[in-house]
């Protein structure tokens, strides 16, 4: 949890993960670590979908947050590297899907939660303008994740770039044989369609998780001049119950 002063104490699940370890933050502090991988922005925007509008945009808040934790970070001294990712357009995760009111109501048309079967208020629906809102938000919150990248000297992984391609062309599937069982969507899996995302519509699957980490193999390696291995994404699919016994919602 991160200590402000509109949140003093963290919730529960953090408290049982972190116990009194402290914050994520001081517990790097303590143990010092020499490689970074973040983004410090995903929650601030990803809360526009989960709730569907646009109350928890705080852009005042979100430049505090990140610049701080990055000053922190610097003032370590420990960290040789790191690399900083991107936030996808949230607007366009699983978990929201779009929605025309039957009775053409204002503002009840755009994208609801998957798991409503109807809409009966206008706050259950992102609208166009919200969308609007949001994708403008994210577009700042982009820059200054890439500009903080930067002034660190880090990586940068753009998941923004990558997610939008899926979303718009799949992303293969091949074997070193040869064999593909299609290419995944930026959506769970589906029979006979694998997809990128977990059941809940926002965290990646295995295979999901398998696509990111070779972003992030790619630009570490570009960056610093390594050559770290890429993992198969064919095996992460392959293995990944969710893509092969897949659950249709």
């Amino acid at each position: 949890w991160v200590t402000v002063p509109d949140c003093v104490e963290s919730d529960k699940f953090h408290q049982y993960g972190l116990r009194d370890a402290g914050t994520q933050i001081q517990v790097m502090e303590k143990v010092k670590p020499t490689f970074l991988f973040g983004t410090v922005a995903a929650n601030h925007v990803l809360c526009t979908a989960l709730a569907t509008n646009l109350a928890c945009l705080d852009q005042a808040r979100f430049l505090r947050d990140i610049r701080e934790s990055m000053r922190r970070l610097a003032a370590m001294g420990s960290l040789k590297g790191g690399v900083l990712f991107t936030v996808p357009n949230v607007t366009a995760i699983g978990y929201l899907e779009k929605y025309t009111d039957p009775q053409n109501r204002p503002g009840f048309s755009g994208r609801k939660a998957f798991y409503r079967s109807s809409v009966s208020s206008a706050d259950q629906v992102l609208d166009d303008n919200e969308i609007t809102t949001i994708t403008n938000f994210l577009t700042m919150l982009n820059n200054e994740v890439k500009a903080q990248a930067t002034a660190m000297g880090f990586a940068i992984a753009d998941a923004k770039i990558l997610f939008d391609d899926i979303k718009e062309n799949g992303r293969p599937i091949k074997s070193p044989s040869g064999y593909s069982p299609g290419s995944a969507k930026a959506n769970w899996p589906l029979p006979n369609q694998p997809g990128l995302f977990g059941l809940d519509g926002v965290h990646p699957n295995m295979y999901g998780h398998a696509v990111m980490a070779n972003e992030l193999i790619k630009a570490i390696n570009a960056k610093y001049g390594v050559a770290i291995p890429q993992v198969s994404e064919y095996n992460a699919w392959y293995y990944d119950e969710l893509n092969r016994n897949p659950v249709d919602l």
